[in-house]
């Protein structure tokens, strides 16, 4: 029992002493994005916004802050990373971290990276949450940005500084 509790707690002590990630001052350029009817995001894996994503492979998640009966349009929104988390899931669903779940080799587990925005302008754009999944007791590293432009693709361009002036 303790050593399948000591290897989740060293993860989650060393999760703490990370540095604030490069991410940080990264800019976006997002759109146009169509977040679906009775939805909050759009989901996009393999380099297109799909309408639900395969836990099996990487996905992210673009969040805003208004759910519609209606389809909502996000146009030309220029963002600045601001804050970055990280945590280790058992479910990427419910959001239950490995730490308080317990965790075996034959559980998948999902590596979270969540990139907090700040809108040049407006907008209901809150933030990026993008998930790695990892399997059979591998436990890697959370999505690179060019890893995270590869799940995302055109639709969101991610740059190495917030760009200036929407048009």
């Amino acid at each position: 029992m303790l050593a399948r509790l000591a290897l989740p707690l060293l993860l989650g002590l060393a999760a703490c002493a990370i540095p604030t990630p490069v991410e940080v001052g990264l800019g976006l350029t997002l759109g146009p994005v169509e977040i679906p009817a009775g939805a909050a995001h759009r989901v996009f894996q393999g380099g297109r916004p799909v309408g639900g994503a395969s836990i099996l492979d990487p996905y992210c998640e673009l969040e805003i802050a208004t759910v519609s009966e209606q389809p909502q349009q996000i146009d030309g929104v220029r963002a600045q990373i601001t804050r970055v988390s990280q945590a280790l899931l058992k479910d990427p669903i419910t959001r239950i971290p490995v730490l308080l779940a317990g965790w075996t080799c034959s559980d998948p587990v999902f590596r979270e990276t969540i990139w907090r925005l700040a809108p040049e302008r407006p907008s209901p754009v809150l933030w990026l949450r993008c998930l790695a999944p990892y399997f059979n007791c591998r436990i890697g590293a959370p999505l690179t940005p060019a890893q995270i432009q590869t799940v995302v693709g055109p639709t969101i361009q991610i740059g190495a500084s917030a760009p200036t002036g929407v048009r």
